[in-house]
């Protein structure tokens, strides 16, 4: 039985020990995930935090993103032995599709500089600073189009973000795209400003199309 977040936990929790089955956590928040969340509403940071911290002493194994996450389980007395690192694979064969392509064939500017991310709409993604730093940007050089790829709890605040910074002509959230790999190749630089990542894929994915990235210090 495999867990993945604190609902699931509680869950396989109840069904292994009905039913004797053991389970394994996934474990796919940055070290500092919790403290982070504990900064918005301490309750909601600290009631995910020990379940959390239950799970990991429960559970059969524990499945960690990176070596850093497998270090920070280690750090919370999770026995090594237990864990295993197993990265999220990448499709090479779409990228290699991409990368094999030009910018002059895929880029098609309305302003001087494309930048993208690709991102979950969440609060820890930090999208409310990438939106404030384009818009800042804007008023001072008008030449860059920011695009944010992807969907999530946070939309509404973001776009009333970009219409309270007056940025509806040169920032856009365009919800999923199934070409989005296409659009990163595309692109003068890739934006990422997430405050936790436990591994980032879209950062590797955005260094084998050879685009230029800004990043957080997160991930990989």
């Amino acid at each position: 039985l495999l867990s993945h977040g604190y609902k699931p936990y509680l869950f396989a929790q109840f069904i292994s020990k009905v039913f004797s089955i053991r389970f394994i956590v996934i474990h796919h928040h940055q070290p500092y995930f919790f403290d982070l969340l504990r900064s918005r509403s301490h309750f909601k940071g600290t009631f995910h935090s020990i379940i959390a911290k239950m799970s990991y002493h429960s559970s059969f194994a524990i499945q960690a993103f990176s070596g850093e996450v497998s270090r920070a389980l280690h750090e919370y007395g999770i026995p090594q032995s237990k864990v295993f690192v197993n990265p999220i694979g990448i499709n090479l064969k779409s990228l290699q599709h991409y990368a094999s392509l030009s910018k002059q064939e895929s880029v098609s500017h309305k302003l001087e500089k494309n930048i993208v991310s690709v991102s979950r709409l969440s609060w820890e993604k930090n999208l409310h600073l990438a939106i404030e730093a384009i818009a800042l940007a804007n008023q001072m050089v008008e030449r860059i189009q920011y695009s944010i790829y992807g969907s999530g709890p946070e939309r509404e605040s973001l776009i009333e973000l970009i219409r309270y910074c007056k940025a509806e002509e040169f920032i856009h959230l365009e919800g999923f795209e199934s070409e989005v790999l296409s659009k990163m190749q595309a692109s003068d630089l890739f934006l990422h400003t997430s405050l936790t990542e436990s591994y980032g894929q879209v950062i590797f994915e955005a260094l084998y199309l050879g685009t230029p990235i800004l990043s957080s210090g997160v991930g990989i």
